[in-house]
């Protein structure tokens, strides 16, 4: 599949993101980027939760900034925040949900350079596992052991 501006702004833009975020100055953002086709079936869903993402409001999960800190609507927003913020933070909103579980699975994917060829969703329901079990939900990350079999 190819992303795109037209099929997958969302995603496009996160990739531009770490891009930018990795090369700085030197970033080369493509209006096209190649994702390998097991990806397929889950990008509708990651650019919907991709785009639910606040452009202007700091994310929940983020530490409040120091007073004497004026937030920066660019890098501070919680789109900016996932795509390029701060591991913990990034995390905990992937935790949110599956899809974006899936969606941060994805930009660790396109940072590596998608190297990784097992199942994306497969992968993702063992980062939830991990989650849960972190947070002492055992319940919750016993019912998720039961679809990865």
């Amino acid at each position: 599949m190819l992303v795109t501006g037209d099929n997958y702004p969302n995603i496009l833009r996160a990739f531009h993101d770490i891009e930018s975020d990795n090369r700085g100055f030197q970033a080369m953002c493509f209006p096209v980027y190649p994702v390998p086709e097991h990806w397929d079936p889950y990008l509708p869903q990651i650019e919907k939760a991709l785009s639910e993402l606040s452009r202007t409001e700091r994310a929940p999960e983020s530490a409040p900034l120091p007073s004497h800190v004026k937030p920066n609507v660019d890098l501070d927003c919680e789109f900016s925040t996932f795509t390029t913020g701060e591991d913990t933070e990034m995390q905990a909103m992937s935790n949110r949900s599956m899809d974006m579980t899936l969606a941060s699975v994805l930009l660790m994917d396109f940072f590596e350079e998608f190297h990784e060829k097992r199942d994306p969703y497969l992968r993702a329901l063992e980062q939830r596992i991990e989650f849960y079990d972190s947070e002492d939900e055992k319940e919750a990350a016993q019912e998720l052991r039961m679809q990865l079999k």
